[in-house]
């Protein structure tokens, strides 16, 4: 599916710009609603002029880009928003990439909306332990975009690892293979299948697990 097809997104067009990988760092904070931190996406340039580039996002505060091998800071501007799709990140590329078959890794720092339509926040006294909060996301069909700033298209398919810094006592899931745990609490996840953005997941809760 070209992205054009797809009336579901504002992103740039997979036939111009496409997501190959992307790496999430991000700290879960129970007391704001609020999942701040980085994405960096690796992109890879399929037709010569591509100057900028559009991605989708929902209710997120942008707080700076990166061009990330020279640490550039790229312009950037949150569009006119639609009413039902978000609001485009419009992105302007460093010239040396406007061109067929470049690659540029972009890194975003940015939070999330405590209102964010992917992820549900319960309360203590509605987990079945009634002792400890509990968060989980849906991203399907086109709520990934109020995770993180993607091209939420399914014409759109990459790999993608995390790394999730969460409270004491809480473990962090996803859709994905765990590849470490750090002090403070840090979970690192890998995925090295190609999945839609719509497809990641993720879920934080007490460390003990029924299954």
């Amino acid at each position: 599916m070209d992205r054009r097809d797809d009336k579901s997104s504002l992103s740039t067009s997979s036939e111009e710009v496409v997501t190959e990988n992307f790496s999430l760092e991000w700290n879960i904070r129970f007391d704001t609603k609020v999942i701040s931190g980085e994405i960096v996406l690796d992109l890879k340039i399929l037709r010569d002029g591509v100057s900028q580039l559009v991605l989708d996002t929902s209710d997120l505060q942008i707080d700076g880009v990166e061009n990330t091998s020279n640490s550039e800071k790229l312009k950037f501007q949150l569009k006119e928003p639609h009413k039902c799709l978000g609001t485009p990140l419009e992105i302007i590329l460093p010239s040396e990439v406007q061109k067929k078959d470049s690659k540029v890794s972009i890194k975003i720092t940015y939070k999330t909306s405590p209102t964010a339509s992917a992820v549900q926040w319960l309360k203590p006294i509605q987990t079945a332990g009634k002792k400890h909060p509990y968060l989980f996301s849906q991203c399907q069909a086109i709520h990934a975009r109020s995770l993180m700033p993607c091209q939420d298209s399914p014409s759109v398919k990459s790999t993608y690892d995390a790394k999730v810094t969460v409270p004491r006592d809480l473990i962090a899931l996803m859709s994905a293979e765990r590849c470490g745990v750090e002090p403070a609490l840090t979970f690192r996840e890998d995925v090295s299948l190609q999945t839609e953005s719509s497809h990641s997941q993720l879920s934080v809760g007490c460390s003990r697990w029924k299954t």
